[in-house]
């Protein structure tokens, strides 16, 4: 069961009040008692010294009569009761130890409380020596319990007033608390769909109207560098129509020469090379305008690892000093799922981007592992700083102003690897980088 956290906060005060009180009641008993028969004992001093500078006068509200000190305890304690009470003696308790008489003798006062439940009286007795007198003082303390059961029915009133009160208080400032996060959270949630006009300012100076205000600051902010990036992203698809609107005319007139060129020299294989890259490049043309404006489709078919090896070999006529695996005949028969166009176009990419950034060599490995073809196309070249390689993804991204390119092929493989749902990672150690492909096969088993 979730609890709202006005909830929460009420049953957290509430519970310091509960303690609160039970901390108070738990003090009124144990040291309240006491504290009353200390103040009780005080005045009683108070009074014997009165007694000893023999100001009698100025013993107040307190009961004091002279007594004999007897040897029998009992008929001691027999005359302080007739003397203390005149009706009916016997019923009060009061008893004084031959400790306290031995006390007294040797000059020192004794202080006794009693209490008589069953007549609900309590009082303080006091024996005292002066000067060759023994003296009793009484004073009642029936108010002891009376108070303090007084005193607790008034707190009781008291604090439940409070709880009252401050429930009160804390519910319509919990409401008004949860209110605010409330409209905190309906701003978050307006930055995620992107309903940034919707946004609603808190007028508070306290936590949470510096939150407000920085989520407001933060909208704005998102709402500019998201205005800036739709256009960004929109000129690049412009970019990309426009090319391949401006590209089509010169394809057709290369073409159309290509098949002059064969028609007149049909033993010239290089001639049908040119013919194949030119219907690819028109191919591929097509599609990224598609792609462009976001009406892809993908073809899938089965094809040979082989044929996406072929790429490779017609680099190979130009960049002589490449070295591939000796092992590729092995993989003629092994199949994997794709459309054809975007992956002939993803390792062209891959391969310009390697021949355009290697110092003296490229090359790639291939293995099956897990089901899986790992293609590594590798190339040694400058070292890529750490921070740059998840940037490198990124339209029209350079690493500096001297590079060649557009700076958009490796978008381009991003893109052609999601929609395959492949896996790439870039690999940078000292000057050697790797480019390394995850394909799934079909149901081919690892040799």
């Amino acid at each position: 069961m979730k609890i709202k956290i006005k909830f929460k906060i009420y049953l957290i005060v509430l519970a310091g009040f509960l303690m609160g009180i039970i901390g108070f009641f738990y003090i009124t008993k144990s040291l309240g008692d006491h504290y009353y028969i200390y103040r009780k004992k005080q005045f009683l001093r108070k009074q014997e010294q009165f007694i000893k500078d023999g100001s009698f006068r100025q013993v107040e509200t307190v009961y004091f009569y002279e007594i004999t000190l007897k040897e029998n305890l009992s008929a001691f304690n027999t005359e302080i009761r007739k003397k203390t009470f005149n009706k009916n003696p016997q019923k009060y308790n009061i008893w004084f130890s031959y400790e306290d008489l031995d006390h007294v003798k040797r000059g020192y006062s004794v202080t006794r409380i009693f209490y008589q439940e069953d007549l609900n009286l309590a009082f303080l007795m006091r024996i005292l020596k002066n000067k060759e007198k023994f003296y009793v003082l009484k004073t009642n303390i029936p108010s002891v319990k009376e108070n303090f059961n007084f005193a607790r029915e008034l707190n009781n009133i008291t604090f439940i007033t409070i709880i009252i009160f401050l429930s009160i208080i804390f519910l319509f400032y919990s409401k008004i608390l949860a209110k605010r996060i409330n409209t905190i959270e309906l701003n978050l949630n307006h930055i995620k769909y992107k309903n940034f006009h919707e946004i609603k300012n808190i007028d508070s100076n306290d936590e949470i109207g510096k939150i407000s205000k920085l989520i407001s600051e933060v909208a704005k902010e998102t709402e500019k560098n998201l205005f800036y990036f739709e256009n960004k992203a929109e000129e690049q698809k412009q970019f990309l129509r426009n090319f391949g609107h401006e590209i089509k005319t010169p394809l057709a007139i290369a073409n159309g020469y290509t098949d002059i060129l064969k028609s007149r020299y049909p033993e010239d294989s290089h001639l049908e090379i040119i013919s194949k890259q030119l219907i690819r490049i028109s191919k591929i043309t097509r599609k990224f305008q598609d792609f462009s404006s976001g009406k892809i489709d993908l073809f899938f078919e089965d094809i040979s690892v082989k044929d996406l090896i072929d790429i490779g070999e017609i680099f190979s006529e130009k960049y002589l000093n490449i070295s591939y695996n000796e092992y590729f005949n092995r993989y003629e028969e092994i199949m994997i799922k794709c459309d054809i166009e975007l992956a002939e176009s993803l390792f062209y990419n891959l391969y310009s981007n390697a021949f355009n950034y290697c110092n003296s060599r490229v090359w790639t490995t291939l293995r099956v592992k897990d089901n899986f073809l790992i293609v590594e196309i590798g190339n040694d070249g400058e070292p890529i700083p750490a921070e740059k390689l998840d940037e490198l993804w990124k339209p029209f991204f350079k690493l500096d102003n001297n590079s060649k390119g557009t700076g958009l092929g490796l978008s381009i493989v991003k893109n052609i690897i999601n929609k395959h749902l492949w896996n790439i990672k870039l690999e940078c150690v000292d000057n050697i980088i790797k480019f390394i492909i995850e394909i799934p096969l079909i149901d081919v088993e690892e040799e």
